[in-house]
């Protein structure tokens, strides 16, 4: 799985040790490939491995994840409910666990930025659904 014109089709053509699936040229102007495969197809390979090859996905999104921050995210979650103050941003507040870890090194920037950008992503895939299932009318 991947984007339009990676080298999926290629790739499975190699796997194969044969010319199964149709392939472009790579564009000069860009150096990019082609969107060339428009089907799936399931391939068994000698050693009985399988592989699909499927068209280029030319936007991934994400689904709300709320469910599972729990499970990803544990330190974080804990950390965000010893802050004094039930409503804390987490950016200015006394007493906030998460300004604390941050400065103590028990919560890396990077591992909280990815919480940060995953709830965001989260929060947008929720309202993006919450407008669809209003303007068609399955609320």
């Amino acid at each position: 799985m991947g984007s339009s014109g990676v080298g999926k089709s290629t790739l499975t053509n190699y796997l194969l040790g044969k010319e199964v699936m149709e392939t472009g040229e790579i564009r000069e102007d860009d150096s990019k490939g082609h969107h060339t495969t428009t089907h799936r197809q399931l391939f068994v390979l000698d050693n009985g491995s399988r592989i699909i090859d499927t068209p280029g996905m030319r936007e991934l999104g994400m689904w709300v994840v709320d469910a599972g921050m729990e499970n990803c995210f544990a330190d974080v979650i804990n950390l965000t409910m010893r802050c004094k103050f039930s409503n804390c941003t987490h950016t200015s507040e006394p007493c906030c666990a998460i300004i604390e870890a941050l400065k103590n090194g028990t919560l890396t920037d990077a591992r909280w930025k990815n919480y940060l950008k995953i709830q965001k992503e989260s929060k947008y895939q929720s309202e993006k659904e919450n407008r669809n299932k209003k303007r068609n009318g399955k609320w």
